[in-house]
């Protein structure tokens, strides 16, 4: 399963911890694992290019952290719940393969 975890201050976004596996089909036909794969990189490169002095961006084996380091950005705020939309949409589907949890 893919366990999402997403630390909030107040009603801003401060940290999305990525982990896991979905396992909804064999390797290389995981449909779930291939579309929260697809939007967290897509939300790091992007965080990359437009953020990089505002975030804390570490991939390491199994987990992906986004650590938001600015959260007076709006622009920034915007784009991280983007991302919270984005593996919400997946969950709604495929509950069964995706957890998210937040913590406040």
């Amino acid at each position: 399963m893919i366990k999402v975890k997403i630390k909030n201050e107040g009603e801003l976004l401060k940290q999305f911890e990525i982990s896991g596996h979905a396992e909804s089909g064999p390797y290389g036909q995981d449909l779930v694992c291939a579309a929260v794969s697809g939007i967290t990189f897509g939300a790091l490169n992007a965080l990359d290019i437009h953020f990089s002095k505002e975030v804390d961006l570490k991939v390491l084996e199994n987990k992906i952290v986004i650590t938001n380091n600015n959260m007076e950005n709006q622009s920034l705020q915007t784009m991280l719940k983007m991302l919270k939309i984005q593996l919400s949409t997946i969950q709604t589907q495929y509950k069964q393969f995706i957890e998210i949890m937040e913590v406040y």
